[in-house]
């Protein structure tokens, strides 16, 4: 496995990963933090456009049913066995959770369409299946649709923004309520969020001009901008607003313009992270984890809050706990099964990541 990151997207996976740890502990311990709650949104919506980003040169350049199927058991091996463990560890500390439920997590199944567990034991899962139906369904259309093309950026491009435009229509035409629910946490609605993480990849890994225009400094003013406007989208199934449509409409807007901006914010400082060997260090070890980390964090809260340590050491306990969970389960079990993954065609091994200049 070569060691072909970017570290500062590695960060920003770090970061996004982390806020939502921290996100829940507080929200367990002050409910209906708004604010805390926001920037658990904010991140998962960040961890969408950063995948398409980073899986868009592979996605791209599929060229027939080998290369997708070799596609798909790499994406597989890797999220799918981290997913059953925190899975069992789940099911075996939530008291009265249904068969049922058990087989629709397994499968990716429980939020496909609409929310069907009788109970939601483990919530952080919603955003894994819009993943894992992505990894399925869009390189397959991608495929299809340019198999007698000249598979061009332009014409990958088009066929993206083409998913991109039926997502969003049949999400206006059958959104329903509760709307955070049914709509932004269901998997038909919210496929097109990791599309646009390959449209933007698509975007400045064939425009060199596009992307030192846009990645030196743009995205800061957005980034503020789009941060509270999908804050606000956040609380829209606790608040009532006159303006509860409009915000509805452009949340999956602002969802991509704050993960596209955080991802151009770390594409300028790239240099940066790669000059210091420390800060490159710790955000390879945080992007390492990142998935853990998403992943385990719900366990190790809930064996926490069992304690009966004050707030802040309960806090302090659970990060040095989740760390070390996290660590064990990057080195001692994911990288070996990342290590056994399967490889491309030579023409085909490239990077999962464009390397900027």
């Amino acid at each position: 496995m070569t060691d072909d990151r970017i570290a500062s997207l590695d960060l920003l996976r770090g970061f996004a990963a982390t806020a939502v740890a921290i996100a829940h502990f507080w929200m367990a311990v002050v409910p209906g933090w708004s604010l805390i709650e926001a920037s658990s949104v904010v991140a998962v919506e960040i961890f969408f456009v950063l995948s398409g980003f980073v899986l868009a040169s592979q996605i791209v350049r599929l060229a027939d049913g080998r290369d997708l199927t070799v596609f798909l058991t790499r994406r597989w091996m890797r999220t799918v066995p981290p997913y059953l463990v925190a899975l069992m560890a789940m099911i075996a500390i939530t008291p009265g959770v249904q068969w049922q439920d058990m087989l629709r997590y397994a499968t990716y199944t429980q939020n496909l369409f609409k929310q069907t567990n009788v109970l939601d034991f483990f919530a952080p899962a919603w955003s894994l299946s819009v993943e894992e139906w992505f990894y399925l369904v869009f390189p397959a259309l991608l495929l299809a649709a340019l198999w007698r093309s000249d598979r061009s950026p332009r014409a990958a491009a088009i066929v993206t923004a083409m998913f991109i435009g039926a997502v969003t229509v049949a999400r206006l035409w059958l959104a329903a309520e509760p709307w955070g629910a049914e709509v932004r946490r269901v998997v038909v609605f919210r496929i097109d969020s990791i599309a646009y993480g390959v449209l933007l990849w698509l975007a400045v890994a064939n425009s060199p001009r596009l992307r030192n225009l846009i990645g030196s400094a743009a995205g800061i003013g957005v980034l503020g901008t789009a941060f509270m406007a999908i804050s606000a989208a956040a609380l829209l199934d606790t608040v009532a607003t006159t303006w509860n449509a409009a915000a509805r409409f452009l949340y999956p807007f602002a969802a991509m313009t704050v993960g596209a901006s955080a991802i151009l914010l770390c594409l300028a400082i790239k240099s940066w992270i790669e000059s210091s060997p420390p800060t490159r260090a710790i955000s390879l070890y945080l992007g390492r984890i990142s998935y853990a980390v998403y992943l385990f964090h719900l366990p190790v809260l809930l064996l926490v809050q069992g304690s009966s340590l004050s707030p802040f050491a309960a806090f302090a306990a659970y990060l040095l706990v989740l760390a070390a969970v996290c660590t064990f389960s990057y080195w001692w079990f994911e990288r070996p099964i990342l290590l056994a993954r399967p490889t491309y065609r030579p023409r085909l091994r490239t990077s999962p990541i464009p390397v900027f200049p």
